[in-house]
C-alpha cells in the first residue's frame, strides 16, 4: 500500500466501487459529452467509461467535495498477458527486455476538469504518481501523447524515443513516450514539477545512461526548452526556406519577434509516409503547420476534391474556428515534419490581449474557404 508521507493530501486513490464508478463517470463526461471523443468502451446506459485495465490499474484522482475533477490511471507491468499486442508494438516493449515487467507500468487517463485546467492540480497528480512509482520500484512509465499534447507531457518528464503509433478507434496519431523515472537530472532539465519530490529518492542515473544508449536518435527528439531558442528558430527557417512570417501563411503580418513569442511552446514533429495524421471527427487541440514534406487533405463525405499541403501551410482550423472536430483526413506524403501549434497557446495568448494571436485569427478567417473541407458559414 503507497504511503501517505510523499503524498499530496488532495490526491487519493480509489479502494471502494463507489469511488471508482464516479472516476468512470468523470472520464465520460470529458471524452465523450465534452470533447466528442469516439470512445468503443463507453457505456452510454451508464455514461461512464470503463475498461478491462481498469479492474487491476491504480486510480488516482482529485475531488472537490462534491465530485471528481482529475484522474489519472497507472497500470502496473506483469505477465504477457497483461499488455495487449498493440502496446507492445507501440511502446517497443521488445528494447526493455531486459528490465524486469514489473519495472513497468503504463499512464492514461490523464485528465483534469474544464475548470480547474489552469489550476495545480494536474501538477499535484503526477506528483503523487511519481511518488507511487518510485515507493513501488517502477523504473519506465510508458503513455500515448496526442499530438498536441506533445509539449505537456515533456515538462513532465516523458521523452520521444520510437516511432509514432495510430490506432483506428482513436482517429489520429498517436505519440509513444517513456518517464525515465530515476533519471531526477532530466527531471531537472525540463523543469519538471516532480523533480522537487525526487529529491527525497535516491538519484541513480544508470537508467537514464542505458536509455540515451538504446534509444539514439538522429535528429534527436529532444524538447524545444532544453535547445538554444536561436538554433530553433535557424532550424525552422532552414527547413522552410525562409524566415517563418514569410513562409507561412497564417502568420502573415506577425512580426519576428511575435512569432518567436507565439510558437515557444510549439513542438516540431516527424511523421512518415503514410502515417494517417488525423481522421474525420477527431478532437484537433492544435493548429498544424507542414515545415517541410507534404500532407495530403482529403475531404470523406464532400465533393471537394483532396488537397496537398506543402511547406508553410496549415490545416487543423476548423477546431479554433468553430471548436469542431476534424472534418478532415490528413496523411503525410513521404516523410513530413509539422510544427505543432497547441490551441491553449492561442487561447491564452487571446486572453491575454496578443496582438499577435489576433493576427493569426484573422489569417485563419480570411484563409478559411481554403481551409475547411465543406460548405462553411460566413466569417
Amino acid at each position: 500500500m503507497l504511503s501517505q508521507k510523499h503524498l499530496p493530501l488532495a490526491v487519493k486513490i480509489a479502494t471502494t466501487t463507489k469511488e471508482r464508478e464516479a472516476i468512470f463517470r468523470f472520464r465520460y463526461h470529458v471524452y465523450v459529452n465534452e470533447l466528442k471523443l469516439q470512445q468503443e468502451r463507453a457505456d452510454h446506459h451508464r455514461q461512464w467509461l470503463h475498461d478491462p485495465y481498469d479492474d487491476g490499474a491504480i486510480l488516482f484522482y482529485i475531488d472537490d467535495g462534491r465530485e471528481v475533477v482529475a484522474t489519472l490511471r497507472r497500470i502496473l507491468g506483469g505477465s504477457d498477458s497483461q499488455w495487449s499486442s498493440g502496446w507492445r508494438n507501440a511502446f517497443a516493449l521488445d528494447r526493455f527486455a531486459e528490465f524486469s515487467p514489473a519495472a513497468l507500468s503504463v499512464s492514461d487517463r490523464f485528465m483534469v476538469a474544464d475548470r480547474w485546467r489552469n489550476s495545480t492540480l494536474a501538477g499535484q497528480l503526477v506528483v503523487a504518481a511519481y511518488c507511487h512509482a518510485r515507493e513501488q520500484g517502477l523504473q519506465f512509465d510508458f503513455a500515448l501523447s496526442r499530438l498536441h499534447l506533445i509539449d505537456l507531457y515533456e515538462h513532465l518528464g516523458f521523452r520521444r524515443y520510437t516511432r509514432n503509433y495510430y490506432e483506428e478507434s482513436h482517429g489520429g496519431l498517436l505519440v509513444p513516450m517513456v518517464f525515465v523515472i530515476e533519471d531526477t537530472a532530466y527531471l531537472r532539465s525540463v523543469g519538471s514539477p516532480v523533480a522537487r519530490a525526487a529529491r527525497h529518492f535516491t538519484d541513480d542515473s544508470t537508467t537514464g545512461e542505458w536509455f540515451c544508449r538504446q534509444f539514439v536518435q538522429q535528429p534527436p527528439l529532444l524538447p524545444a526548452r532544453l535547445g538554444s531558442p536561436e538554433q530553433w528558430w535557424s532550424q525552422l527557417a532552414c527547413s522552410l526556406g525562409g524566415p517563418l512570417e514569410q513562409r507561412v501563411s497564417l502568420l502573415r503580418g506577425v512580426s519576428a519577434r511575435e512569432v518567436k513569442l507565439l510558437l515557444k511552446r510549439s513542438i516540431l514533429h516527424p511523421v512518415q509516409g503514410g502515417e494517417v495524421i488525423l481522421q474525420p471527427g477527431t478532437h484537433l487541440g492544435a493548429l498544424y503547420i507542414v515545415v517541410s514534406g507534404a500532407v495530403e487533405l482529403s475531404f470523406p463525405g464532400c465533393d471537394r476534391p483532396a488537397e496537398m499541403l506543402r511547406s508553410g501551410c496549415c490545416f487543423g482550423a476548423e477546431g479554433i474556428l468553430d471548436s469542431s472536430p476534424s472534418q478532415s483526413k490528413a496523411v503525410a506524403v513521404g516523410d513530413v515534419q509539422l510544427l505543432v501549434l497547441p490551441e491553449v497557446v492561442l487561447t491564452q495568448g487571446l486572453e491575454a490581449g496578443s496582438e499577435a494571436v489576433r493576427r493569426v485569427l484573422i489569417n485563419l478567417a480570411e484563409d478559411r474557404q481554403q481551409l475547411l473541407p465543406c460548405a462553411l458559414a460566413e466569417v
